[in-house]
């Protein structure tokens, strides 16, 4: 089942019944970095896959390398994950596909 969750302003990080939580915020440093924070909220939550703008913006990691497929992340309640858009990508939708579920997360 796949669940659509709207986030009125990205500054606010996102709270819902789901595995997980996201915000965004924009890299002071890089402009044109996008920086997307990912929060569990389960005790073991298990993100298989993230996709951004329905795959057509690239995902990088912490050392800004391209992310082709992820390894599954197991993320203990409380722990965070960072992944970066770049590009000048316009983060609009970040897809999280879990052990669980499919969230859509949409900011506007």
């Amino acid at each position: 089942m796949k669940k659509t969750i709207a986030i009125l302003l990205s500054a606010l990080p996102f709270y819902a019944n789901a595995d997980f939580s996201a915000n965004l915020e924009t890299n002071k440093n890089y402009p044109g970095i996008t920086q997307i924070n990912i929060t569990s909220k389960e005790n073991s939550g298990t993100l298989n896959d993230i996709q951004i703008n329905r795959g057509n913006c690239k995902l990088y990691n912490y050392q800004f390398q391209e992310v082709k497929k992820l390894d599954p992340i197991q993320l203990k309640f409380g722990k965070k994950l960072t992944v970066f858009a770049m590009d000048g990508c316009n983060v609009i939708e970040v897809t999280l596909t879990t052990n669980q579920d499919t969230y859509q997360l949409s900011w506007q």
